[in-house]
């Protein structure tokens, strides 16, 4: 039994294979809800073949495993995510233009003031 922390799920039972002979395939398709998009997925699947001999009794073989992979995208996290740093690189922008804005500002004053004082010392 996996844990709860391991973000698994278990898919539904699937109806019952119809009889296949050797060579034979049966494709089927199980639909797993409640899955948590957790980027890449990983799905693992145990088949056991049930041979009926000519007699009539079942015999279970040998069970075949295997595993497959897969993405899921959280697109909601992905989108607050855009959107948190979009917000702090326009935070980052604005603050940084209105230090431009100041420092332009005070150089302007600066000036103006050498400017006015050599007028009133060359007016004397």
């Amino acid at each position: 039994m996996p844990s709860p922390s391991s973000l698994s799920t278990e898919a539904g039972g699937i109806t019952a294979p119809p009889e296949l002979l050797p060579g034979e395939r049966w494709k089927v398709t199980v639909p797993v809800h409640d899955v948590t998009p957790a980027f890449r997925l990983t799905a693992a699947v145990a088949v056991t073949p049930l041979v009926t001999d000519a007699a009539g009794s079942t015999t279970a073989l040998d069970s075949v495993r295997t595993t497959a992979h897969g993405w899921a995208v959280p697109w909601a996290l992905l989108l607050l995510l855009v959107l948190v740093l979009g917000a702090a690189a326009t935070a980052f922008v604005l603050v940084r233009r209105g230090r431009v804005r100041r420092a332009r500002r005070e150089e302007e004053r600066v000036r103006e003031a050498v400017e006015q004082a050599l007028r009133d010392k060359a007016s004397r």
